[in-house]
């Protein structure tokens, strides 16, 4: 049956029929509260990159990544250390 269709009909024919096979299960949109949470978990999730001396005797520096909140507990430590 299909070798006798014009080809016209087969090539609008195909991606009609392959939507169904494309076809997603619709999920509920998030809420705003949910978009929110998403987001700062992103940003507290991005890494920031520094700088920083590999020791106290060495002028190299050293590239360090780490999360907002990794470098807040590490320059914490470092005020501790040189009380």
């Amino acid at each position: 049956m299909i070798a006798r269709l014009p080809k016209a009909a087969l090539v609008i024919a195909l991606p009609i029929l392959a939507v169904p096979a494309f076809a997603q299960d619709e999920q509920p949109a998030p809420t705003k509260e949910e978009q929110v949470e998403e987001a700062e978990e992103k940003v507290e999730e991005k890494k920031i990159c520094k700088r920083i001396a590999a020791d106290a005797a060495s002028r190299r520096r050293t590239k360090v990544c780490r999360t907002r909140e990794e470098w807040k507990n590490f320059n914490r430590d470092q005020r501790r250390r040189r009380n």
